[in-house]
């Protein structure tokens, strides 16, 4: 679309959007291309993007695609920064960039944190006493981890300074929003158009109401308040008649709401609603079943495993075994914690890396530093520093073999070989490995755990003998 006039502002300013893998390209790319493009509506750079990244080094987005850092961190953060994270990140980025979002929040400027970002905001402290927002799936875990922050579901929230999002296309509103009120009115206007965007959603709007009706537009708004009086319920489940009552019309009425709209009954729907929040609990959470089952609004164990058999086909603790490393790639602190701390005692790390020929590391504990001599830092989506790189070569085919192997078979691996320690020695290390797939069978990326070994393979300590 050209314009044919400009929208001159006559104000700038540097836009800081930080990339924590794992990033998401859809989210990174409609940030970068809202900027962008309020820039050529405007007719004039409003924005200066400046990309910042962990370590300054290129990340990798969840599709493969590089991030490349274009800027370093500004000594303040008096123009708007932007966090951008799609799922809890490894624990050397979040510990680095909680220190940053405080030193921002201290400047006064503006901060936005996109989905697993207002989590960060959370844990940095600078959201305490505010309203927030994340995306849905992450909802129950940031209201048990952060009880001093009111996280609501809604497309995003401004509270002061501090805005939230719930991610992907909530992104877009968010920033509309942001220029409409604090740029440039015509020019949010004109982006909006160009966007196909016919209206800017306000930051009241429930994430879920047009996910779980595609014709949401259409439905009887009776119906829709019926659902939010719902979702904000969960715990302590409504009755028909008090859900009627709230919503002011009788339960007859609410219940021929339910069939007419949804092919649907009040019971079946609620639950439901319970059944997709037990299913984030168990797969975002290490909560233990009695203590899900509470909080999805069910009076046992029993009574939960029962519904959720139903509806999945396995039982919860079942479908957690198969599902929560495949379908949710945020690895529980302590959890972590706790397996870290006896890799580390036994001179050993755990690692998560892209299945490439370099086996670019996405993630890796603290503990490879005693085993190898690098820092973690040094290996964290580095372009050099790799897997691959620090492999003794004689032992680097015979291993991508191995595991080559056993991901064709969705088996996991156990192997021993060779490291080259930063001094030039020669570490033989025991490994244990899988792969992790995505609901739909597509390889996303290796995890495991390495230790040293004391008792190399003999063959192994004869042929080094004899050389």
């Amino acid at each position: 679309m050209q314009h044919n006039q400009s929208l001159r502002v006559g104000m700038q300013s540097a836009v800081y959007v930080l990339t924590i893998p794992p990033v998401s390209d859809l989210d990174c790319a409609l940030v970068l291309d809202i900027l962008r493009m309020a820039n050529r509506v405007a007719g004039e750079a409003l924005f200066k993007v400046r990309i910042l990244t962990p370590n300054n080094q290129p990340v990798m987005a969840t599709n493969g695609r590089p991030i490349i850092p274009n800027a370093g961190y500004p000594e303040d953060f008096r123009d708007p920064l932007i966090v951008l994270n799609n799922l809890r990140p490894s624990e050397q980025d979040e510990d680095s960039t909680v220190p940053i979002l405080r030193r921002a929040a201290r400047s006064g400027g503006i901060i936005m944190g996109i989905e697993y970002g207002a989590l960060l905001m959370a844990r940095s402290g600078i959201l305490d006493g505010h309203r927030a927002t994340t995306h849905f799936d992450c909802l129950p875990m940031a209201h048990e981890s952060f009880p001093n922050v009111e996280f609501s579901e809604e497309l995003y929230v401004k509270d002061r300074n501090c805005f939230t999002c719930a991610g992907h296309l909530a992104i877009v509103d968010m920033l509309l929003h942001y220029i409409k009120t604090s740029v440039s009115e015509p020019v949010a206007a004109t982006l909006a158009a160009e966007l196909l965007a016919p209206e800017i959603r306000q930051p009241q709007t429930p994430q879920r109401v047009s996910l779980l009706d595609p014709f949401s537009t259409q439905r009887d708004p009776r119906l829709k308040k019926a659902i939010i009086e719902m979702q904000n319920n969960l715990e302590s489940p409504l009755s028909l008649n008090e859900v009627a009552r709230r919503v002011g019309i009788s339960p007859r009425q609410l219940q021929n709401l339910w069939r007419a709209k949804l092919d649907s009954s009040h019971n079946a729907y609620y639950q439901d609603l319970r059944l997709d929040r037990a299913r984030s609990l168990l797969l975002n959470t290490d909560m233990q079943i009695g203590e899900i089952a509470i909080i999805s609004g069910f009076s046992s164990s029993a009574t939960f495993s029962r519904a959720f058999r139903s509806r999945s086909g396995s039982t919860p603790r079942d479908f957690r075994a198969e599902h929560q490393n495949s379908l949710s790639p945020m690895i529980q602190r302590n959890a972590l914690r706790t397996i870290s701390s006896i890799a580390e005692r036994n001179a050993g790390f755990l690692y998560r890396c892209l299945n490439d020929h370099p086996y670019t590391v996405l993630y890796v504990t603290r503990g490879i530093e005693r085993l190898l001599g690098y820092s973690a830092a040094d290996f964290i989506n580095s372009p050099t520093r790799n897997m691959s790189s620090v492999i003794h070569p004689d032992d680097l085919k015979s291993m991508r073999r191995i595991v080559d192997t056993a991901l064709e078979n969705n088996n996991n691996w156990d192997i021993e070989f060779r490291y080259l320690h930063r001094d030039g020695n020669t570490v033989w290390v025991h490994e244990v490995g899988c792969g992790v797939f995505d609901s739909n069978g597509r390889l996303m990326y290796l995890e495991g755990m390495i230790v040293r070994n004391l008792n190399p393979p003999e063959q192994y300590v004869d042929a080094i003998s004899s050389d």
